[in-house]
């Protein structure tokens, strides 16, 4: 990654365009085949839609596109409408976080640690955004094995939060409010699964 890009450049347009068209048309596909009465063949065929999805799509969101648009789309696309078909799958909603969501989750969330380990963005912050996702990554195998969610809101995915506040700093061309954007991003990460999960305490 070029050192000498600037906070507020811009780079990587037609490769980010590229990859959300190809991730809109994949949506399409996918909530298409949802919208229909769904034998168990064409369920495992969705199944695999979704899986391919989310394991290929993430991968190019954050080897071409600027970070924070990068996470946007993985986050609000690629995960949260891809992510919730599940009552296609015939699981229950522990199983199909256990076998399905959240594994597929830190794939993509390990993806995005490219932009953490090569874009200027992120300059003097790559050990605690490694910290955070090595955080979360505890929390999710402590799920796996307990399937208490109120882990989720102990282990919150604070990695995201400073994700958003770090890229966000950066693309708006701010960087001297990185630290506040940081701050701000972790509180609503932890916001977020106190929502999510809060019902279980």
């Amino acid at each position: 990654m070029d050192k000498s890009i600037r906070p507020g450049d811009s780079f990587g347009t037609i490769p980010a365009a590229v990859t959300l068209l190809i991730t809109l048309l994949s949506e399409s596909v996918v909530l298409l085949m949802k919208s229909r009465d769904l034998s168990p063949a064409r369920s495992k065929t969705l199944l695999g839609i979704v899986v391919t999805c989310r394991i290929v799509l993430p991968a190019l969101l954050f080897a071409f596109v600027t970070p924070f648009f990068a996470m946007v789309v993985n986050e609000l696309v690629v995960d949260t409408v891809i992510g919730h078909v599940e009552e296609s799958y015939h699981l229950s909603r522990i199983d199909w976080q256990k076998r399905v969501d959240k594994p597929l989750d830190l794939l993509g969330f390990t993806y995005s640690l490219y932009p953490v380990l090569t874009h200027p963005a992120f300059v003097g912050s790559r050990e605690l955004m490694i910290a955070l996702f090595l955080y979360r990554l505890i929390g999710v195998i402590i799920f796996v094995v307990t399937e208490n969610r109120l882990f989720f809101i102990a282990f919150a995915n604070f990695y995201v939060g400073a994700f958003y506040g770090i890229s966000l700093a950066w693309t708006v061309g701010l960087p001297q409010f990185r630290v506040p954007l940081l701050l701000g991003g972790m509180a609503l990460a932890w916001g977020r699964e106190f929502y999510l999960h809060g019902k279980w305490v």
